[in-house]
């Protein structure tokens, strides 16, 4: 019954995901917070136009060691007319605000897909 729980809540969570890589989406800098285990959740605040946003960002799985993540930035997508609604994708590291430009330019033409194996349906 449990396994059932979190399959359908990681299959929630991947669906609402996706939804944001395909609508209208904008990018922002997000750095994380802090970190739980078991599931483990990272929470991660960004800025968008001066406003600021807090989000948490779950990953289902059991034994996953994200506190190193703590004080590290990385991309969020964030859906335009809703940006409390985003997502933290932890392919992207960024290091300083020029890596930022640089795949903000790079997604005008290839928009990035989220970071989990299974890509959301095209």
């Amino acid at each position: 019954m449990l396994l059932l729980i979190i399959l359908i809540s990681c299959r929630k969570e991947k669906n609402r995901i996706c939804e944001i890589y395909e609508s209208q989406h904008g990018y922002a800098i997000g750095k994380v917070e802090s970190s739980v285990n078991v599931p483990t959740r990272v929470t991660y605040n960004y800025n968008i136009d001066g406003v600021g946003y807090s989000a948490k960002l779950r990953a289902y799985g059991i034994g996953q060691e994200d506190s190193k993540m703590i004080g590290r930035s990385y991309l969020v997508v964030f859906e335009d007319n809703n940006p409390d609604n985003s997502h933290l994708n932890t392919y992207y590291r960024i290091l300083e605000e020029s890596d930022f430009m640089d795949l903000v330019n790079q997604f005008e033409e290839e928009p990035p897909v989220p970071n989990w194996p299974k890509k959301c349906k095209n």
